[in-house]
């Protein structure tokens, strides 16, 4: 389990965790679980971003009883958005397993998979509010997860055929990937005879890779690049300074005295 909301970091999910031959690695919260430290932080050496640091803590479910973890702390280099300077990660992993450096670098990774939730929800629709039921929604989910290995396959095709000429130019979007597939579905079922797609069912995996890149190679990326923006301006958030905020006049107090011009 690989975990960046540090709100659900708590003792009792921790030790449940553990209790249940899960092996975790988690964000650290700032108020809890406040485990109990063990010894003094070990340097472990560098990564991309930071120095790591690794300690040996402890946590204790409700009954009392100990859990033993190792905290991976990642002081970085460059502060994050948030102004923080280090990350903290609790890990039940064996050193021999996972190694404080390989943890670190592992939960840099996180945002590829938050990504994937992400474009599963907004380019596939995987989440049908329609479907109450538990299991009909999980076989909706199922299928927006294999429909992305089909997308994503689609999208490295058209990637190795057409390379960017430069760092300027951005990658294929799986969004307006999607978009055109849609459009271009319902007209190709109707123009194309189901004999057209039996023989690609004897195609061993060589022959379907050759055959893809050979489709991508037709395919005109430009429409489906991303499209680069400015960043984001950071806007100051209350009032503006010398603006004064209007008082708050009761609607029924405005009605009883009969003066409109004291609504706010």
């Amino acid at each position: 389990m690989l975990g960046n909301n540090r709100n659900f970091c708590t003792s009792s999910i921790l030790c449940s965790l553990d209790q249940n031959h899960s092996v975790f690695l988690i964000r650290e919260h700032g108020a809890h679980p406040c485990p109990k430290e063990l010894g003094a932080p070990k340097r472990r050496g560098r990564i991309e971003t930071g120095l790591v640091f690794e300690q040996a803590v402890e946590v204790r479910n409700a009954d009392g009883q100990p859990l033993s973890l190792r905290r991976i702390e990642l002081q970085l280099d460059e502060p994050t958005e948030d102004g923080e300077t280090r990350i903290r990660l609790l890990t039940n992993a064996p050193k021999e397993h996972l190694e404080a450096r390989s943890a670190a670098r592992l939960y840099r990774r996180r945002w590829t998979v938050e990504t994937l939730f992400q474009r599963l929800e907004s380019v596939l629709h995987s989440e049908v509010r329609s479907l109450g039921h538990p299991r009909a929604a999980l076989l909706a989910f199922g299928v927006a997860l294999m429909a992305y290995n089909v997308l994503a396959t689609l999208q490295a095709a058209i990637e190795v055929e057409h390379p960017p000429a430069s760092e300027a130019v951005e990658e294929i979007s799986s969004y307006f990937l999607a978009t055109e597939i849609k459009a271009a579905y319902g007209g190709m079922m109707i123009a194309v005879p189901p004999e057209a797609w039996t023989s690609f069912d004897t195609q061993s995996p060589a022959q379907w890779v050759a055959t893809l890149r050979k489709m991508a190679a037709r395919v005109d990326p430009a429409p489906l690049r991303k499209h680069s923006r400015a960043p984001k301006k950071k806007v100051q958030k209350g009032y503006a300074p010398g603006h004064v905020a209007r008082r708050h006049v009761s609607t029924a107090r405005v009605l009883a005295s009969g003066r409109v011009d004291e609504a706010p």
